[in-house]
């Protein structure tokens, strides 16, 4: 639940940074730096299921 939290937090970060024209560089970059860890995550746990599952029919587009 907590990475849930984090990576929800790192949108909001980007959104508004990107709506109210914030030009931080350490709120951008944190934001951007979170937001690719955890996607990043994600893709594996997905791999994860697939090679467990032994369903190579999948392709990339459907685990994004």
């Amino acid at each position: 639940m907590w990475v849930d939290v984090i990576g929800l937090l790192a949108g909001v970060d980007l959104v508004l940074c990107g709506i109210l024209d914030i030009h931080v560089d350490l709120l951008v970059k944190l934001g951007l730096g979170v937001s690719v860890a955890f996607l990043t995550v994600l893709l594996v746990a997905e791999s994860f299921h697939i090679i467990g599952a032994d369903y190579f029919r999948f392709h990339p587009a459907i685990v994004f």
